[in-house]
């Protein structure tokens, strides 16, 4: 089973282009880890791509900063460049959603 769930922030405003006759949206979500051995939050950039109505819906309601939600998969592509073989690995975007602030959560609890 190939299924990444994250959460984490958005590092950059993202833009629509038109791959191939469909809409697509690449972008970067900024993850922090727990703790490491020097008790230091590191963080991780996790390069992603939605496509479609993912894509838009991203461009819509996501800024640089926001909060996010992703369902996907990983994916791997290989590429040459230079004559030497590279990889580069981003998620595929399945879902996306909102996070949900303490308000939120303390509203739903009242109605």
């Amino acid at each position: 089973m190939n299924k990444v769930n994250l959460v984490g922030r958005i590092t950059a405003d993202p833009k629509i282009d038109m791959i191939e006759g469909k809409k697509q949206t690449r972008f970067t979500v900024a993850i922090r880890r727990k703790f490491s051995k020097n008790k230091k939050n590191d963080i991780d950039y996790i390069s992603c791509v939605a496509k479609g109505h993912n894509a838009e819906f991203i461009e819509q309601h996501f800024t640089k900063g926001n909060n996010i939600v992703i369902v996907g998969e990983i994916r791997t592509k290989k590429y040459k460049s230079g004559g030497r073989i590279n990889y580069s690995t981003s998620i595929f975007v399945e879902e996306v959603d909102f996070v949900r602030s303490d308000e939120d959560f303390k509203a739903n609890e009242r109605s």
